[in-house]
């Protein structure tokens, strides 16, 4: 059964303020596995803010579009057979906080994400996108 989920003139604002815990796999426990014919969006907006890591972006999406998807949860996968993006704008930037000369960053193999993604083709015509960080703005039109 082909199914499409279409979302028009979405305006989305989300905000991430504490860490979230990950969590642990048990012996015998069952993840889901999320598919999905066709999703679409169109005319809509993305306010994403990380006050953790002071990571924010902005999209002005005008037509995003993802076929054949699916999240197996257990085996951390995502395969997707087609993403395509046009005439939209994306902003990322990105703020570290700011570390002393004496403090030692550290990252634990626990905090490692093992995640894998396959999208098999990618369409973009006409989006621009914006990066921007403390050391340096890049800006590229694809």
């Amino acid at each position: 059964m082909n199914s499409t989920l279409l979302v028009e003139s979405l305006k989305a604002k989300i905000q991430i303020s504490k860490p979230v815990k990950e969590s642990i796999k048990k012996a015998g426990t069952t993840f889901p596995i999320f598919t999905v014919d066709r999703i679409q969006i169109n005319n809509s907006t993305l306010h994403y803010k990380n006050a953790i890591n002071k990571d924010v972006i902005l999209a002005a999406i005008n037509d995003f579009g993802l076929e054949d998807g699916l999240v197996d949860l257990g085996k951390e996968e995502v395969t997707v057979a087609k993403v395509y993006l046009s005439e939209s704008k994306i902003r990322l930037s990105s703020h570290p906080a700011p570390t002393s000369s004496s403090s030692i960053v550290t990252t634990s193999a626990s905090s490692k994400k093992s995640w894998k993604v396959n999208v098999q083709y990618i369409e973009f015509d006409d989006n621009l996108f914006l990066s921007n960080s403390e050391q340096a703005e890049s800006k590229k039109c694809i």
